[in-house]
């Protein structure tokens, strides 16, 4: 099952203090394949879901041995991040899928 999983494309992430309060505690150090992190510059993010600063604490937490991206999207509102970052998204998806595609070519 393990093997399953390729990348990860993180959207607008819980920040790690509000996820314990809301008991959904997780351990970025923990990720070991490819990851994207992305969150909007508004103010749902900013001042309530990930700040810059918290997105970048996670990120942070993440091993230096990990393929790690981190983006913030300015022009927009958490409840955007799905619709607007889906591009982001897509490109991320499709960049470790023909990878593996060409890994298993071979």
């Amino acid at each position: 099952m393990d093997n399953m999983i390729k990348a990860i494309f993180y959207a607008s992430p819980t920040n790690m203090t509000m996820a314990q309060a809301l008991q959904w505690d997780y351990n970025p150090s923990l990720i070991s394949i490819p990851v994207f992190f992305v969150s909007s510059m508004g103010n749902g993010d900013e001042n309530l879901v990930v700040s810059g600063t918290q997105l970048q604490e996670i990120f942070d937490a993440v091993p230096d041995t990990v393929t790690k991206v981190m983006a913030r999207r300015t022009d927009a509102e958490h409840g955007d991040m799905l619709s607007v970052a889906d591009g982001y998204m897509t490109a991320w998806r499709e960049c470790h899928f023909h990878l593996l595609f060409l890994y298993l070519s071979l």
